[in-house]
């Protein structure tokens, strides 16, 4: 989730992350949310909303 920097602040990516994980779960289905290790504001956000970390993962790309 992305935040203007004017904009930050003020809970909304937070209430909107937590609204869409609330409606998926209520469907059965499976959340996963891909998050920077080295951002502590989303990581503190996602954590209050019962989110654990699960894997380290990276991207590649090889190239010639």
């Amino acid at each position: 989730m992305y935040t203007p920097s004017a904009q930050r602040g003020r809970g909304w990516a937070s209430n909107a992350v937590a609204e869409i994980s609330r409606r998926t779960q209520a469907k059965d289905a499976r959340v996963c949310l891909f998050t920077d290790q080295a951002n502590p504001t989303s990581n503190k956000i996602y954590a209050a909303l019962g989110y654990q970390p699960v894997a380290d993962m990276a991207n590649l790309v090889i190239t010639r």
